[in-house]
C-alpha cells in the first residue's frame, strides 16, 4: 500500500510537471470553490480565527478577508504541487530573496545563524528557494509526511536544490550535526505547541497565546543571530523574499522577551496583508494550565 500510493503521488506530480502555470491557476480558480463553498474546509476555524484578530470589524469585512484567505490557499497547495519538480531557473525567478546578505555576513564571519518566520505567503517555495540563492546551507526544519517514500523523494528533491529537510523530531541532532558548517536554521514557528508546559504565553493579536520555545532555546544555545524573515506577493506565484535583523546577541534577552519580541514583529506582517497568512489553523486552541 505505501508503495502504491508512492507511485500514485509520483504519475499526479508528472502530470502536473506537464500542465503550464497558467492552467495552473485555472484549476486553483475552481479548487477555491469547492473549498469554500462545497467542502467548507476548516471555514469554522478560519472564521473564528478571523474573528479573534479582529473583533470590531464588520462582519461583511471579515467575509470578504475569509475568501481573499481562501483563493490563497487554493493557490499556494497548486503551487506546492507544481513546485515539486520545478527547475531551478523558475524556482529562483518565483521565490527571489533581496537580502542575501542577510544568511551570507554571519555565514562569512564564521557563524551560523536563525531565521525565524510564520506561514505567510508561500513558505514551501522557501524550503526551494533559499538554497540557490545563498553562500551557507539552508536547513528547514518540518513534520515529515507519513509516507517514508514520498517523504524521501521531497526531501531529496530539496536536497538537490541545496537546502537540508530536518524532521522537527530530530532538531538538537540536527543542530549539533551540522552547527560547525555554519548553516541558515530556519525554523517557522506560529504553530501552537503540543505541550504547553514548554511553551511560552505571549499575547498575539490582543489575546494570549501558547508559543514555541524552541527557536529561542537554540539561538541561546549556540548564540546564534535571530533573523526575521519577511514574504511578500508580488503577484500570483511570485514571492519576494527579505530577511532583517531582530536580535544579534540572544544571551542579552530571555528566551519569553525573544518570543514577544518575534510574536510582535509577525502580529506586523499578518496586520500589513491578513489575506496571505495561514488562518486554517487553531492558533488561540492552548489554554493556560493553573
Amino acid at each position: 500500500m505505501t508503495y502504491l500510493s508512492y507511485l500514485g503521488f509520483r504519475i499526479f506530480i508528472a502530470i502536473f510537471y506537464l500542465i503550464p502555470f497558467w492552467a495552473i491557476y485555472l484549476i486553483a480558480d475552481l479548487l477555491y470553490y469547492l473549498l469554500y463553498y462545497l467542502i467548507k474546509y476548516r471555514r469554522k476555524t478560519v472564521r473564528e480565527n478571523i474573528k479573534i484578530a479582529y473583533p470590531d470589524w464588520m462582519e461583511k469585512d471579515r467575509i470578504i478577508l475569509e475568501k481573499k484567505f481562501y483563493r490563497h490557499l487554493a493557490d499556494i497547495f497548486m503551487e506546492g504541487i507544481k513546485a515539486i519538480n520545478l527547475s531551478d531557473k523558475e524556482t529562483t525567478k518565483r521565490y527571489k530573496i533581496t537580502t542575501p546578505e542577510a544568511p551570507n555576513i554571519p555565514y562569512s564571519k564564521g557563524s551560523a545563524s536563525l531565521f525565524v518566520g510564520s506561514h505567510q505567503n508561500n513558505w514551501e517555495y522557501g524550503a526551494l528557494g533559499c538554497g540557490l540563492q545563498i553562500e551557507p546551507i539552508a536547513m528547514v526544519f518540518y513534520k515529515p509526511i507519513k509516507n517514508p517514500l514520498i517523504n524521501d523523494y521531497i526531501r531529496n528533491s530539496r536536497k538537490d536544490k541545496g537546502t537540508i529537510m530536518a524532521p522537527i523530531s530530530e532538531t538538537s541532532e540536527y543542530f549539533e550535526k551540522y552547527y560547525e558548517q555554519r548553516p541558515m536554521y530556519i525554523m517557522i514557528s506560529d504553530q501552537s505547541p503540543s505541550n504547553v508546559k514548554d511553551c511560552h504565553w505571549i499575547e498575539f493579536f490582543g489575546k494570549e497565546t501558547a508559543v514555541l520555545h524552541g527557536p529561542a532555546k537554540y539561538a541561546q544555545k549556540y548564540n546564534l543571530p535571530i533573523y526575521l524573515i519577511k514574504t511578500e506577493k508580488k503577484k500570483r506565484g511570485f514571492y519576494l523574499v527579505s530577511a532583517r535583523l531582530l536580535i544579534e546577541n540572544p544571551l542579552d534577552y530571555s528566551q519569553e522577551e525573544i518570543n514577544r519580541i518575534f510574536t510582535e514583529e509577525i502580529e506586523k506582517q499578518i496586520r500589513e496583508a491578513p489575506e496571505f497568512w495561514l488562518w486554517s489553523h487553531k492558533r488561540w486552541k492552548r489554554k493556560r494550565e493553573s
